[in-house]
């Protein structure tokens, strides 16, 4: 008797914690789903009055924005494996502040960088879809 609860037992607390398993076919090895997309985003936030901003598109491409008030964001859709990159360059009339860059990925932040000084580089690089 003792043996015949063993296996639906084992079974059960095998499966019971396990995320969704997808099985294509009988006989192939369970595959679980790999995103594609993620939503990312930039954000400098600080103390100065304006930055030059150079960030990295979803095309892969680098732009850079000269004497952008803050705060700053960019958001869009990028593919898995996306180097998401930014840095902020942050200057004020006679004063030296901090400034601070933020990547977020699905609203999570994921890296931060910060700095202080005039003319002080923040920056920040991650790659999407790793943890």
């Amino acid at each position: 008797m003792k043996g015949r609860y063993l296996l639906p037992a084992l079974l059960f607390f095998l499966f019971s914690g396990c995320d969704r398993i997808v099985v294509d076919e009988p006989g192939v090895q369970p595959t679980t789903p790999i995103r594609t997309q993620f939503e990312l985003a930039y954000s400098v936030t600080g103390t100065y009055d304006r930055c030059n901003i150079r960030y990295r598109e979803s095309n892969g491409d680098y732009l850079a924005t000269n004497g952008v008030l803050l705060p700053w964001s960019y958001q869009t859709i990028v593919a898995n494996d996306f180097v998401a990159d930014v840095e902020a360059t942050c200057f004020a009339q006679e004063k030296a502040g901090k400034s601070s860059v933020i990547i977020l990925v699905d609203n999570e932040a994921k890296q931060r960088g910060s700095t202080s000084g005039y003319g002080a580089t923040a920056s920040a690089i991650h790659i999407v879809g790793s943890n």
